[in-house]
């Protein structure tokens, strides 16, 4: 039957041992197992155990057989689930997923798709989803949880979590839980082992009887903590003192004093093997053990072994050659036992024992980048950099936008602590141009990111710089400072440079110019960016700004005004050709044409184009393409009779104004006066064409439509 079962405990209690308990009772049972379990507290992939997941599934559904009724739906239906299994399979990162996926993909339809993945494997017979270690989940691994649960138990879909209760993780976790239907939800909240248990446990691990006063004295001493005690009667069954005295005088007060006692007696190839295995962080292959040790691959497997033999050890179901620690305690205190210099070098040495061997995984650039961080003190902050920056576009490939933000923000706090002026701005412009891309168009928001100063260019810049410029200049127009940004890119076409930096320079003067009105000279700089393109140049971005498209629609609202209405249309469709397979590009696309309608005055067309663009923004998290969408959207239904609709245009521009961001406010205040003087509202349809006109003298930004300005001329010739 359908059910989430949720087992949450502090460490030690049994929630692992009854999930394995569970596994092998559903195999028995002929049914399958899809397990993803989270791993360690660093930052995994995004969506680690739902990639495990999809990889144990296969390919995905198969397709619809010609002629079923709803084939086409159907095949609809599989191509997004087998499109979002391919994403998930893939081994290394995606250069640029957004762009080069065959199928129009988004946060939903991968979701969905994993959806779909997994109750075709439910409709080949029963299923359970288990996933140890939720405390350490990502956002949206959580999110995808929550939305496979509401759909899957019904179908029949078990799944089984396990939440450590003691870590910080945990209330997300069940708050997520409590909101899914109750019927849904079994939750089984794990006790220590009572006296009869303890004893049970003796027998089972001694292979003899159970003295009342060895029982009576484990059960004292560790609470009934499983884990404890079973660490504890290892322990003393290796030294021939299972007996009362000897645990009275020899437990002390720790399952870590208990741990360590154990691991002393363990050979010391054995210790230094789980203690790489303890700073990895997770399933260490024998190969990275060999690299990080400089022992050969026999030696490594003849220690690791020993520690399988001692339990504290295990062979890795879902990662054949890895080994994994048998418990997070025995991770702990193999750490808490290094000095912080030897396990600096350990994670040094783990990074460029994974670096070895490129191309990395997505999971290894993670790795990577997480285990750089960790020893900064000892290999430099800048040597993470660039490793944070694949991780955060690996992270953005499966739509979590919040794990690549946090990439890009550790990136930019290294930074900070790099020495060398030239050294920390050519490191900061690739991270700080990501990261305004990020907020500015996908949160809506700049955050508390400073606008870099502009650098006159003398030399050719790389992919890497151009993206960093590129981003601090558009962040510099979007927030009312386009004249700034329009001379900074007139100073860099003076200079001789790289192609790719040519047409960031070509990009930010013609959007400026436009947002100042200086319309002539934005034409020109987006019909050399056009040219650029024609002749085959190579302008390819680093990260998910998509060029080709944004001219295209750029050029389109500047031919508009220039009275060129079929050739803006026709730029428009230009953009989107361009933009296909790609959701965010195409959400480019829809904006620039909700514009382009509201510039013209055809209210049913912004409408339509307006409640289209804040469909995608919804889908892809896009928050300040809502915002846009919402005002236009209210600017057409009060041209349209609505008389509330003005009041929700104001409230999309007071959300739009809260993210700080200022680029086409006199376009908007315009709108808006429009909006209010439809319904009546004449004294603050003024009030409004004044603000814009305040505006204008305050940004150098104007409004450029010919049609709004001619309105607002004769609107205050009329008021006298």
């Amino acid at each position: 039957e359908g059910r989430l079962l949720v087992l949450h405990a502090p460490a030690g209690l049994g929630k692992s041992s009854i999930l394995q308990a569970l596994e092998d009772r559903v195999r028995a049972m002929d049914g399958a197992v899809l397990r993803g379990d989270c791993i360690g507290p660093g930052t995994p992939p995004a969506l680690w155990p739902w990639v495990s997941i999809v990889r144990s599934i296969g390919g995905g559904p198969d397709p619809p057989h010609a002629g079923d009724p709803g084939a086409g739906k159907q095949d609809e239906e599989r191509t997004a689930a087998q499109a979002a299994v391919a994403l998930l399979q893939s081994e290394t990162p995606a250069a640029s997923p957004r762009r080069d996926a065959d199928l129009a993909m988004s946060r939903t339809t991968l979701f969905r798709g994993v959806i779909d993945a997994v109750a075709a494997a439910r409709a080949a017979g029963p299923l359970a989803v288990v996933m140890d270690d939720v405390h350490w989940a990502d956002s949206d691994t959580l999110t995808l949880l929550s939305l496979a649960v509401g759909e899957l138990v019904k179908r029949g879909v078990l799944f089984a979590i396990a939440v450590r209760s003691d870590e910080p993780g945990a209330d997300t976790v069940l708050g997520l839980v409590d909101q899914l239907r109750r019927t849904d939800v079994q939750r089984v909240g794990l006790g220590p082992l009572d006296p009869a248990e303890v004893a049970t446990l003796v027998e089972d691990l001694s292979g003899a009887g159970a003295d009342p006063g060895v029982v009576a004295a484990i059960h004292s001493r560790t609470a009934g903590n499983p884990f404890f005690a079973c660490e504890l009667v290892r322990l003393l069954s290796s030294e021939h003192r299972l007996d009362a005295d000897g645990v009275r005088v020899t437990l002390p007060g720790e399952v870590r004093e208990v741990l360590r006692h154990r691991l002393a007696r363990l050979p010391q190839q054995t210790v230094a093997m789980l203690n790489v295995i303890a700073v990895s962080g997770g399933p260490t292959p024998v190969g990275l053990l060999a690299a990080v040790t400089g022992a050969d691959p026999e030696a490594v497997l003849d220690s690791c072994e020993a520690a399988v033999l001692a339990g504290l050890l295990i062979d890795d179901a879902q990662h054949p050659g890895s080994f994994l620690l048998s418990h997070d305690l025995v991770r702990q205190t193999l750490e808490q036992s290094l000095s912080t210099g030897r396990r600096l070098r350990l994670h040094s040495r783990i990074a460029g024992g994974l670096l070895a061997h490129e191309p990395l995984t997505s999971r290894e650039t993670v790795d990577v980048a997480r285990h750089l961080t960790l020893a900064a003190p000892l290999v430099g902050p800048a040597a993470a950099v660039p490793h944070l920056i694949a991780a955060s576009d690996d992270a953005l490939a499966r739509y979590a936008n919040d794990q690549a933000e946090r990439h890009l923000r550790t990136a930019l706090g290294l930074i900070s602590q790099v020495q060398d002026p030239a050294d920390r701005a050519a490191l900061e412009g690739p991270v700080q141009g990501r990261l305004t891309f990020l907020l500015l168009t996908l949160r809506g928001t700049q955050a508390d990111i400073p606008v870099r100063a502009e650098r006159d260019v003398a030399a050719p810049m790389d992919a890497q710089a151009a993206v960093g410029w590129l981003g601090s200049m558009i962040q510099a127009t979007v927030t009312g400072q386009a004249p700034r940004a329009a001379a900074a890119a007139e100073r860099m076409l003076a200079a001789e440079m790289l192609p790719v930096a040519t047409f960031c320079a070509h990009f930010v003067r013609g959007f400026a110019s436009h947002l100042t009105g200086r319309i002539a000279v934005a034409h020109q700089e987006f019909e050399a960016v056009e040219r650029l393109f024609a002749d085959g140049v190579d302008v390819q971005i680093p990260g998910f700004f998509a060029g080709p498209v944004a001219c295209a629609a750029e050029l389109a609202l500047v031919t508009h005004i220039s009275g060129d209405d079929a050739r803006a249309d026709a730029l428009l469709a230009t953009a989107a050709r361009r933009a296909a397979g790609s959701e965010s590009a195409l959400m480019t696309t829809v904006q620039h044409r909700t514009w382009l309608a509201a510039m013209r005055g055809d209210a049913r067309a912004a409408r339509e184009h307006a409640a289209e663009c804040r469909t995608l923004a919804t889908r892809l998290d896009y928050a300040v393409y809502g915002q846009a969408a919402d005002l236009v959207g209210g600017w057409a239904d009060a041209l349209l009779g609505d008389p509330a609709a003005a009041d929700r245009a104001d409230s999309a521009y007071d959300r739009y104004l809260a993210t700080g961001l200022r680029m086409l406010v006199p376009l908007y205040l315009l709108l808006r006066a429009e909006a209010h003087a439809a319904t009546g509202r004449d004294l603050r349809a003024h009030e409004l064409i004044r603000q814009s006109r305040a505006a204008e003298a305050e940004t150098g930004e104007v409004c450029s439509s010919p049609r709004l300005l001619a309105w607002a001329a004769a609107r205050v010739r009329e008021d006298g």
